[in-house]
């Protein structure tokens, strides 16, 4: 592609740096990105034909001798170019078509995407060097504002490794952000990687075939000594990703509020390659089927309810793929949208003084999808 005759590679990439770095308020970010920036290209120790094709990758040969706004345009395009690059890995034929796209933004597209970037390498910079200020002010807002946070950030939960012996469970979990996907993690606290360490209630995801007096027969059993997980000791509640699973909740007429996250399938306790070679799973039928089975909608299948203490009075809730309700009624509701290409996360807040709020986030193809549950 064209190169400019007074820019040499190093310079052309210095330059990129720069104004990203430009668009940071405060001296230690600043310092965070331009290092991790450097650490994660490694631009400055390329050799010299190598850092010239990388350098090509930044060459907008569409905009010729461009007017003054056009040129802070073409700053951001490249700033947006890099970044982009940076969180794909792409190669050459991605950053080709990547060029093209950035290309294609109005200035207001590309000013506002790349502000976006630079808000998530910032954290992500943050975050590697152990500066988790950007972190703990993502939690604040989760907590204070959870809509606002989840219609505008992916999350991804990854489930206990243990099951709770009792009926609450508060477990340590690693709360980070992952910049090539642009999402924020909970993992497990015993993981590799940087992040903050937080107290949460932690759900765990149970095969429909385990809940007592279910039995393994997909049309006949009883989903109503299901064990209950109290919604205490946290600000914030987790459970594992839902592929079809459902989310089930009561509150007590004296206030508590007991959960259970029911899965419709699971893998045999047969030997691993067995598994994988005949594809076995314990599986009852899709997310919907569940959902009413555990509304009591199906004949055979008594509908659920919590074995104690979350077993005495108070309306049983289910949240399950594409329909929604409670055992107490008939009326539906349409639950969460889910596809096999994607799943649902589910996540609680509590600050203090404040009633439980649990959300739902499905991500797909750029579009968010939140529902309030209660």
């Amino acid at each position: 592609m064209t190169k400019f005759a007074n820019k040499d590679p190093l310079t052309r990439l210095n330059d990129i740096v720069n104004h990203i770095c430009s668009k940071i308020t405060d001296t230690t970010d600043k310092t965070n990105v331009r290092k991790y920036l450097n650490e994660q290209t490694n631009y400055t120790l390329l050799s010299s034909q190598v850092l010239s094709e990388y350098s090509d990758k930044f060459s907008f040969a569409s905009f010729p001798s461009p007017p003054a706004h056009q040129k802070a345009e073409r700053a951001d395009k490249r700033a947006l170019l890099l970044l982009a690059i940076m969180k794909q890995r792409g190669s050459s034929a991605f950053c080709m078509s990547k060029l093209e796209d950035v290309k294609s933004l109005s200035s207001t597209d590309a000013a506002d995407k790349l502000n976006k970037l630079i808000y998530h390498i910032t954290i992500a910079a943050s975050q590697r060097y152990g500066d988790n200020r950007h972190l703990d002010a993502a939690l604040a807002q989760l907590k204070n504002d959870p809509s606002k946070f989840l219609n505008n950030n992916k999350i991804h939960i990854y489930g206990a490794a243990t099951m709770p012996t009792g009926h609450t469970n508060i477990i340590t979990v690693r709360f980070g952000f992952e910049y090539t996907t642009e999402t924020f993690k909970f993992q497990d606290a015993t993981s590799s990687g940087a992040g903050r360490p937080i107290s949460v209630v932690m759900l765990p995801g149970v095969v429909w075939d385990e809940v007592p007096g279910r039995t393994n027969v997909k049309t006949a059993g009883s989903f109503a000594n299901i064990a209950p997980i109290e919604l205490t000791g946290s600000e914030i509640m987790l459970t594992t990703q839902f592929s079809g699973c459902a989310f089930c909740h009561k509150q007590m007429h004296g206030g508590t509020i007991y959960a259970a996250h029911i899965m419709p399938s699971g893998a045999n306790a047969m030997d691993p390659i067995a598994q994988e070679a005949y594809g076995k799973v314990r599986e009852v039928g899709d997310g919907e089927t569940l959902a009413k089975q555990l509304l009591g909608r199906v004949t055979g299948v008594a509908a659920a309810n919590f074995s104690a203490p979350g077993d005495g009075a108070g309306d049983f809730y289910v949240y399950g793929a594409q329909l929604s309700g409670s055992t107490s009624s008939s009326a539906s509701g349409p639950g969460y949208k889910y596809a096999a290409t994607t799943g649902m996360f589910v996540i609680g807040v509590c600050p203090p003084g404040q009633a439980w709020k649990v959300f739902s986030q499905v991500y797909q193809a750029g579009v968010f999808n939140v529902d309030q549950i209660f």
